[in-house]
């Protein structure tokens, strides 16, 4: 089994106005490492961090980021370590820049967005194709489908959403005996009223 997590980085927001767009409320308790259903944690660079300790879909069907990006830019994550799927998007004023997806059942990975010149140029991705097809591997070729593992899109993904959010599920973001996430909860029907 691995790692399963999604997360989101909210840029420029406050956790007030993260739960606020998220729905969720803060519990005021704190955690070395996330824990269900939400944890959350500011980070140095004025930005909130949402780490939702499982992911079970593509982060477009688990949030909707059309919404949450108003009015900012979010870096969307996932990870799921043993299905060695990976995912990152960027998200401004309510629309995809870029996303890309580790490939489900072809050679190449998915990529998204309405501008997809940025996501190319930071996971040096025709560099990388080069390499890949330097080994004999295509699309068109059965050839790859024996050396799936060596066809890594999983990491370059995954070390791209490191860079962009500064977290990497199931490490550390602090510190020992420093507890930076806090629980966030949805408010229940007895807080409404």
């Amino acid at each position: 089994m691995g790692f399963s997590s999604s997360w989101l980085l909210l840029r420029n927001t406050v956790a007030e106005e993260a739960c606020a767009a998220l729905g969720v409320r803060r519990s005021g308790v704190y955690t070395a490492w996330p824990r269900q259903p939400l944890s959350g944690t500011a980070r140095p660079d004025d930005s909130y961090l949402v780490v939702e300790d499982r992911s079970l879909e593509m982060l477009e069907d688990t949030w909707d980021l059309g919404l949450l990006s108003l009015g900012r830019e979010i870096v969307a994550a996932a990870e799921i370590d043993g299905a060695g799927y990976g995912e990152v998007s960027v998200w401004r004023d309510g629309r995809k820049v870029w996303g890309i997806a580790s490939p489900n059942s072809s050679f190449m990975p998915r990529i998204s967005g309405y501008d997809t010149t940025e996501i190319r140029a930071r996971m040096a991705f025709d560099e990388y194709l080069e390499y890949v097809e330097s080994k004999g591997w295509t699309e068109d070729s059965d050839d790859w489908e024996d050396d799936f593992d060596e066809v890594d899109w999983f990491n370059p993904i995954l070390r791209l959403a490191s860079d962009l959010t500064g977290y990497i599920c199931g490490t550390p973001i602090a510190a020992p005996g420093k507890e930076p996430f806090e629980i966030l909860v949805r408010p229940s029907s007895q807080d409404a009223g």
